[in-house]
């Protein structure tokens, strides 16, 4: 109890308390509530590291998949992860050195083998850039044309040299991206 330091009917004054000693009722530990737990791969003792109780969590980060742990198994309740179509490459890139012949070279590629399928109505945007000159370069890719699953086209260049274009014969490096563009139903092209 503290110490009465000063008495007036208006006014306590209470000195500082030299010890406080509080008492209290922890009780027994009781059960402890549900966990959430993190993996990869299904729920087992591999991935939880402690036995599990009922109304336990369990997300397997390689899936996304969720779990809940009732009536002693591991139950998939949700998927953080919303289910997708296979998503193919819409990009192929390729460096390769070409021979121009009269201005021209001719290149031919398999969809299959650079996207993955088999047949498109889609339309195919192919940009390219011949590397390694020193001479100024005009070019155009003629319209591509998909025949069954080859897609051939050809790039058109010309060199200027001093103050005359001609056309571009010999080996060069050429880059290639060949892209699905937007639908084409009326052409495969």
């Amino acid at each position: 109890m503290p110490e009465v330091v000063v008495v007036d009917p208006e006014l306590s004054v209470y000195g500082p308390v030299e010890e406080i000693t509080v008492s209290v009722d922890i009780g027994q530990t009781g059960v402890r509530g549900s966990k959430q737990f993190v993996g990869a791969g299904l729920p087992g003792s591999s991935t939880i590291p402690e036995t599990p109780l009922s109304n336990d969590m369990y997300l397997d980060i390689s899936t996304g998949d969720i779990y809940q742990y009732i009536d002693s198994s591991w139950d998939q309740v949700g998927n953080l992860v919303p289910e997708v179509a296979t998503v193919v490459p819409l990009v192929y890139n390729v460096n390769e050195t070409v021979t121009f012949i009269s201005g021209n070279a001719n290149f031919t590629y398999d969809i299959e083998d650079m996207f993955n399928i088999m047949a498109t109505s889609q339309a195919f945007v192919i940009q390219h850039n011949i590397i390694g000159t020193t001479n100024v370069i005009a070019s155009v890719i003629t319209e591509p044309i998909l025949t069954g699953t080859e897609l051939d086209f050809s790039i058109k260049a010309k060199s200027l040299s001093g103050t005359t274009w001609s056309n571009l014969s010999g080996d060069y490096d050429v880059m290639i991206s060949i892209s699905l563009g937007e639908d084409n139903t009326s052409s495969a092209s």
